[in-house]
């Protein structure tokens, strides 16, 4: 409140949650929603990563690393998806699911270890049973990595695994979203990490999920509204009241 707004530019924050909602609009490319993948890059720059991968291959060399690490076959169990065991594991998705995009459609092993770990966390209706169960960080990192895998391989899935993980992905959305609501009636911070790592993983589940899910345009609306008010609130003088090591935890997903 004050500051100056440019000629243009966005209007300054509402007085509440549901008040910038109502004045948020998110423009979307032409054909935004019929493209895959369509969050990370397009079909048409599979030549282009290409060519990163050889240009910087150290780079490379760390997908692949953590590709290899995700298999079918060491998929994390059902009990630890709900406990939350060793979520950050699941970023490793991510680098299967690029391994396979850039490597071609003759190397099908990355694609495969993908499919395993996104299907046996979208057949979990719990991620993370303890602070605030399904509705914390270790659900964002689940659905934010899971979202990107699933975008990405999608014309590679097969019709049941699209199924079952593009269901996992909206029930698990779904309780994210209603996490922020509750958290919001509470007293939320905005400037807490708690708030905009769930809204930035609400972010791209909706965007995965557009064409698809009903309720992935109220999502998407929504998340870009709270991310909108977690901006306004961090300083611009790159200050952050939890320190520089949340500083290097957390902000990051505000560029994400």
């Amino acid at each position: 409140p004050g500051d100056p707004v440019p000629a243009g530019g966005p209007p300054p924050p509402a007085a509440t949650l549901d008040g910038e909602i109502a004045q948020t609009v998110v423009r979307l490319k032409p054909g935004y929603a019929a493209a895959r993948p369509r969050l990370l890059f397009g079909a048409g720059d599979r030549e282009a990563l290409r060519q990163k991968a050889e240009r910087l291959p150290e780079l490379w060399a760390e997908v692949l690393r953590k590709a290899r690490m995700t298999r079918p076959d060491n998929a994390p169990a059902a009990a630890d998806i709900e406990a939350g065991r060793r979520y950050w594991r699941v970023e490793q998705v991510q680098s299967a699911a690029l391994a396979a995009f850039v490597t071609g459609e003759d190397e099908e092993s990355p694609a495969r270890a993908a499919a395993a770990w996104m299907l046996a966390h979208c057949r979990v209706a719990v991620w993370g049973n303890e602070y605030r169960p399904n509705r914390d960080l270790q659900a964002s990192w689940n659905l934010y990595h899971i979202a990107l895998g699933y975008d990405i391989l999608h014309g590679r899935l097969t019709a049941e695994e699209r199924g079952v993980i593009r269901d996992g992905l909206a029930d698990h959305a779904r309780a994210l979203a209603e996490g922020i609501r509750d958290h919001e009636a509470s007293g939320i911070r905005y400037d807490q990490n708690h708030t905009y790592i769930p809204a930035a993983a609400l972010t791209a589940a909706a965007l995965a999920l557009l064409g698809e899910t009903p309720e992935a345009e109220e999502w998407l609306r929504f998340s870009t509204a709270v991310m909108r008010r977690c901006r306004h609130a961090l300083g611009g003088d790159g200050y952050y009241y939890e320190g520089t090591g949340y500083w290097s935890y957390a902000l990051h997903w505000h560029a994400r």
